[in-house]
């Protein structure tokens, strides 16, 4: 889908917000790993073995997903952030009409 330039610098800006969620999740889940470290649930070396596969595993993840994305990417960008929950249907009323419906309706087919 062709996207406008006004829906473009719309389309940016959602893919930023969900781009945050995505780090805030890899961190959170950071986060849990070491707190078991700290309770004393895992030795150092499990734990940093864990901690070091969680980061990979998001990095992996956020790389193959917003590494040198195009313009011509952006709407599978966003309706992937969309079926992933990073941002919701009422997050699209910016777009316009036509982007917003045709991202609504693949969702629902899927």
């Amino acid at each position: 889908m062709e996207l406008s330039k006004s829906d473009k610098k719309k389309v940016r800006q959602l893919i930023e917000i969900g781009l945050q969620k995505e780090y805030a999740n890899a961190l959170r889940t950071c986060g849990e790993v070491i707190k078991k470290w700290e309770a004393g649930q895992a030795d150092n070396r499990i734990a940093y073995g864990s901690l070091y596969e969680t980061l990979h595993k998001h990095d992996k993840h956020i790389a193959a997903r917003y590494d040198r994305m195009t313009g011509s990417q952006y709407f599978f960008v966003l309706f992937a952030q969309l079926t992933d929950g990073l941002i919701l249907e009422s997050d699209l009323t910016e777009l316009s009409p036509e982007l917003r419906h045709g991202l609504i309706l693949i969702r629902k087919r899927k």
